[in-house]
């Protein structure tokens, strides 16, 4: 079973973003393969827009 814990929001700077590393890794991936859409220009919005909307997809900033 896996562990959970809570830190304070403000603490999370001190990891530096390496929380993030591996999932930015696997994403970069994932949008390579097709199982993940990478949205990163301004040109994206309206497709932005529909992501958000769809309850099948989860936005990650990382």
């Amino acid at each position: 079973m896996g562990r959970t814990y809570f830190i304070k929001r403000k603490d999370i700077l001190d990891l530096n973003g390496a929380i993030f590393e591996v999932l930015r890794d696997k994403l970069d991936y994932w949008s390579k393969i097709g199982r993940a859409i990478e949205v990163t220009n301004e040109k994206d919005g309206e497709l932005v827009r529909r992501l958000e909307q769809d309850r099948n997809y989860i936005k990650y900033y990382c």
